[in-house]
């Protein structure tokens, strides 16, 4: 008898996404004609082939952005005096009923 030996080919399975990384949650978008075309042409321009990566990647980083720029601070920074009547803040506006505000030193 001859030995035939056996070979095993082991077909990789395309991509393994961990559970909690999978995608389940589908959102719609409706764009308008020019904002289409918009899309078509900068797809066509830039070679973009998987157009839902593409949005979602351009959704993801724009949240990621705006994260960045909102993120707490240890001191909250005061908003512009800009607008304000009294310039420095150890003034303030007394309301009396006259017909003049007074300012006075706190």
């Amino acid at each position: 008898m001859e030995k035939v030996e056996k070979v095993v080919v082991v077909k990789k399975k395309k991509n393994q996404v961990k559970p909690d990384l999978k995608r389940t949650n589908k959102r719609y978008i409706s764009f308008n004609d020019k904002e289409m075309s918009a899309i078509e042409c900068f797809c066509k321009k830039y070679k973009v082939s998987n157009r839902s990566k593409f949005m979602r990647e351009a959704i993801i980083s724009a949240i990621l952005k705006k994260f960045d720029e909102d993120y707490p601070t240890l001191f909250e920074v005061d908003p512009p005096t800009l607008f304000t009547n009294s310039p420095n803040p150890n003034y303030r506006v007394k309301n009396t009923n006259t017909r003049v505000n007074e300012t006075q030193l706190v």
